[in-house]
């Protein structure tokens, strides 16, 4: 005869609680998928940047080292970067990250930048504007193709001493505004 007085042992989660612990997982999802996948996104942009200026300068360098001109390529189509004269090897580039810039490319979609023995940088850039702007830097912007961040990263590259610096772009992404009216600035 069973006992009125027993206690009942606690075997688990009732269905309202497993219920209510689901809609609080969906609901802290919900808000931090989105703020990750721009996180994810920046730093692949970051990377981007990066990989192509240390190409730049570890070019620049085996230039001056070796006394011969050494020429970088940047595959824009592709977003392959390579060096004739590059230690490291081939970069490429992450996914969704897209360039443009206002060197003048050979053959199309495929800039080529050249450093002399002296580390001075040789490229072509492309303006509307008769003569051209005082500001006659290189510049490669960077930005997400298809991501919810609209933040765009730059390298501006000196056409007289092959100095590079890494800054925010703001302004047109077509290479004639780039040179015009597009700017830089340090981050």
């Amino acid at each position: 005869m069973p006992r009125l007085n027993a206690r009942k042992t606690n075997r688990g989660f009732s269905l309202i609680e497993i219920l209510v612990i689901v809609v609080i997982i969906g609901i802290l999802s919900a808000i931090a998928i989105p703020s990750f996948l721009a996180t994810m996104d920046r730093t692949k942009l970051d990377l981007a940047v990066a990989q192509v200026r240390g190409a730049l300068q570890e070019a620049q360098r085996q230039a001056i080292r070796h006394s011969e001109p050494c020429t970088v390529s940047l595959d824009i189509t592709n977003r392959k970067v390579t060096a004739t004269c590059q230690i490291s090897g081939d970069r490429t580039l992450p996914d969704k990250v897209a360039v443009v810039t206002n060197i003048s490319a050979t053959p199309i979609n495929s800039i080529q930048i050249v450093f002399g023995i002296l580390g001075t940088a040789e490229f072509t850039v492309a303006s509307s504007v008769t003569p051209p702007p005082v500001d006659s830097s290189g510049k490669m912007v960077f930005y997400m193709s298809s991501s919810s961040i609209s933040e765009k990263k730059c390298i501006a590259l000196s056409n007289t001493l092959g100095l590079s610096r890494i800054g925010n772009y703001s302004g047109s992404t077509t290479a004639p505004d780039i040179t015009d009216s597009g700017i830089c600035s340090a981050s």
